[in-house]
């Protein structure tokens, strides 16, 4: 257990982590030093457990203790607080240099949290003072082009950030992915501006199509979470198709799917709703089924991790032949890593087979660079760690 008591509430604020709880707890991130950060959404405010001591936003933490470093409560804003107050966190995720970005979903919102103070997405932002880089609070249609700020979202869940400090966002409730580049580029001919937003996957119109064509022309259908692995190339989890979706940056082979650069293709799940029976099967196969995939990972290794949030479970994709958490694997097979592998057809009863521990409902999952896996249990008020073989 990294945090929570398994019991919902907000008691035990900037003490042990495992004796503090948390409320319905989604979106994680881990950084390259082991800290943690924690959307505890049902309580309004971003959580960090470090994993080591030291001042981190501009507060004095103890390892393994837990802290709030975002938000003042749900229905309250302290004046004192710098910047805009925390409404709805979904998402989380450390860049490159330390800084947290926060989806804020239901006020349509992408905030940033730095470590250092200076110009991030064409904004300045101060060191461990919230400010928000992307959207105007308004919820919308987004428009290719426009400055970030000046953008509207609709209901974004979640966010990743790449190596060059590029922000991914599922912008949920549009059903799209859009990207915020940090520094001018040029990517399939197209100029991107810092600070401005750009669509890269969706038409905007919900549904199911595009597998084997460019990203923009693809239907996604509620985007929940999105990850970029060490290559550069694109995850989202499709959570209404019931599907992860990728988007390469050079043709190649993923997880056993032939998909080309700037192409979209299907590497999980498919896009049908029904007991996951079968460990070691394609992960795009006919009964490789994921029901509403709340979050995605991807480690160094390339290995996908899947919150399977109606099957209770969290999923593991392998990228090569290898062993994965003790477990012979091969590459593009899917297997439980933790929670149910239903038996006959039964969800969860007498004749559930449980791997690991008992999952409630996971949400987010997050790797660590120490080849751990970390995954909040939205339904169980905790977030969990599985070590590594």
């Amino acid at each position: 257990m990294v945090a929570g008591t398994g019991k919902p509430g907000r008691v035990g604020i900037d003490g042990p982590s495992t004796r503090s709880e948390l409320a319905g707890p989604s979106g994680i991130a881990v950084d390259s030093v082991g800290d943690v950060a924690v959307a505890d959404t049902g309580n309004c405010r971003v959580e960090m457990i470090p994993g080591h001591a030291g001042r981190h936003f501009g507060i004095a933490m103890k390892a393994h203790d837990l802290y709030t470093v975002a938000g003042t409560g749900c229905g309250r804003h302290s004046s004192s607080t710098k910047g805009p107050s925390v409404e709805d966190p979904t998402g989380v995720v450390f860049d490159n240099t330390g800084d947290l970005l926060i989806a804020d979903a239901s006020a349509n919102r992408i905030l940033e949290l730095p470590a250092r103070s200076g110009r991030d997405f064409g904004v300045s932002v101060g060191a461990g003072q919230l400010t928000s880089v992307v959207g105007t609070g308004k919820a919308g249609a987004t428009v290719d082009g426009r400055t970030a700020r000046s953008s509207l979202l609709d209901d974004p869940e979640g966010v990743a950030v790449d190596a060059a400090g590029d922000l991914y966002i599922a912008d949920t409730a549009a059903c799209q992915v859009d990207e915020v580049p940090a520094h001018d580029q040029t990517r399939a001919g197209m100029g991107l501006v810092t600070g401005h937003l750009y669509v890269v996957a969706g038409t905007g119109v919900c549904g199911f199509s595009g597998d084997g064509g460019s990203g923009v022309k693809a239907q996604l259908w509620a985007p929940s979470a999105v990850t970029v692995d060490s290559n550069g190339d694109l995850l989202m989890a499709d959570e209404g198709n019931s599907a992860v979706r990728e988007i390469p940056i050079s043709t190649g082979t993923f997880y056993g799917v032939v998909i080309a650069t700037g192409d979209i293709g299907t590497v999980a799940g498919q896009g049908t709703y029904s007991s996951y029976l079968n460990d070691g099967l394609s992960a795009s196969g006919p009964v490789a089924d994921v029901n509403y995939p709340s979050g995605i990972a991807v480690d160094s290794a390339g290995n996908l991790f899947i919150a399977d949030s109606f099957d209770r479970s969290i999923r593991e994709v392998a990228a090569d032949d290898s062993v994965l958490f003790g477990r012979n694997v091969k590459a593009g097979d899917m297997y439980t890593l933790a929670g149910i592998l239903a038996v006959g057809g039964v969800a969860a009863g007498d004749a559930t087979h449980w791997i690991l521990t008992r999952v409630d409902y996971p949400y987010g999952v997050a790797a660590g660079a120490d080849g751990s896996l970390y995954f909040s249990d939205q339904g169980a008020n905790t977030v969990r760690r599985v070590a590594p073989s």
